[in-house]
């Protein structure tokens, strides 16, 4: 659908803007992201793990990426985005191992 946003509304990610005004769309390839170790430099993405390892480590700070827009010829420069920080959610239970009370036979 051409009106679906890749963002959920009222999210951070949907306030999200780049220097010229424009929004997260839908097609955009995140290639780049703020490095943790170096929060004012962004760096390549390598995967999904290694994006959601930064997400992890940059939460409650704003942070900044890339994406490649679709379409977009492969030599344009891709398009800075800020992200602002988002409340994450916790049910606030801690699971713990207890003893071992009872074995299944051939469990």
């Amino acid at each position: 659908k051409k009106k679906l946003k890749p963002a959920v509304p009222g999210s951070p990610a949907a306030a999200a803007k780049s220097a010229d005004g424009k929004e997260f769309e839908p097609g955009d390839t995140v290639v780049a992201m703020t490095d943790p170790d170096k929060p004012d430099t962004v760096s390549p993405l390598a995967d999904y793990a290694d994006y959601y390892r930064r997400a992890v480590r940059l939460a409650g700070k704003d942070f900044t990426v890339h994406v490649q827009r679709k379409g977009a010829e492969p030599t344009a420069p891709p398009v800075a985005l800020t992200v602002a920080p988002a409340y994450r959610h916790d049910l606030g239970l801690r699971m713990r191992m207890g003893e071992v009370v009872a074995v299944r036979a051939g469990g």
